[in-house]
């Protein structure tokens, strides 16, 4: 199940206030369209109704594909904090994993094999499409 949140965020441009739809968790199989709108990076963003101002809102949340078999908890910037699981995810085993050798023992096939510096000076890699049902997925960290 997906859980929806309405927060009320003023314009950074000209200060009205307005109601925004945040997301705590999503369930890609139980909510179609936004799997799509995440895969297409449109769920983030956000207009002002009375000023047009655009931003690309950024928050924490939980992914879940049952179909594809994974989950993604999402933390921009490396936030530190990590989305509260779901009861549909309770039987899932967690594994954690401090660089890409260890994700590699774990038999997840990368592109990458060590980590490169990507934009912004952050060092990345990629996970082949073949480990995560056919989604190119990029770490990425910052210091």
């Amino acid at each position: 199940m997906s859980t929806e949140i309405e927060k009320d965020i003023l314009c950074p441009q000209c200060g009205q206030s307005q109601k925004y739809r945040l997301y705590a968790s999503i369930n890609a199989k139980e909510n179609p369209e936004l799997k799509r709108r995440v895969l297409s990076e449109t769920l983030f963003d956000w207009r002002c109704k009375r000023c047009n101002y655009f931003a690309a809102m950024a928050y924490s949340f939980l992914y879940t594909d049952p179909e594809a078999g994974y989950i993604v908890c999402v933390a921009p910037g490396g936030e530190g904090r990590t989305a509260q699981p779901t009861q549909e995810i309770q039987s899932y085993t967690k594994r954690v994993v401090k660089n890409l050798a260890e994700l590699k023992e774990k038999g997840v096939r990368l592109i990458d094999q060590t980590p490169r510096y990507g934009a912004g000076g952050a060092r990345i890699a990629f996970l082949h499409p073949k480990a995560t049902h056919g989604v190119l997925l990029e770490l990425c960290e910052r210091k």
